[in-house]
């Protein structure tokens, strides 16, 4: 089941550039419903478009190119914080969201 998290009407967010964002755009939902307008356009239909059912997810070797262990092991440990814990987590990072698959789907993302 997906979580749901929920800003408040006047929450203000700082994007990574620093421009303000009210409200702030990201939820999980958002994936979905890219994924459904592709599928409306036809895009995945496409000759030369493939599907792939499964990707790889970023090593922790990969990662360490760019980030340090510090942070690796904070995103590692959010997939057992339960949500108050996640959101205190979420607050000391710029305009980040996260729920408890957020980890694997960045490795997937960036994998």
């Amino acid at each position: 089941a997906m979580e749901e998290h929920f800003a408040g009407k006047n929450a203000i967010y700082k994007s990574h550039n620093n421009i303000c964002i009210v409200p702030h755009p990201e939820s999980p939902e958002r994936i979905s419903r890219i994924w459904a307008a592709l599928v409306e356009a036809g895009v995945v239909e496409r000759k030369g478009v493939n599907r792939v059912e499964n990707g790889r997810l970023l090593t922790k070797e990969e990662a360490m190119l760019v980030h340090d262990e510090e942070l690796w092991d904070k995103l590692m440990s959010s997939q057992e914080m339960d949500e108050d814990e996640r959101d205190t987590l979420a607050k000391t990072f710029d305009s980040i969201y996260l729920n408890r698959a957020s980890f694997k789907c960045a490795l997937l993302a960036a994998g």
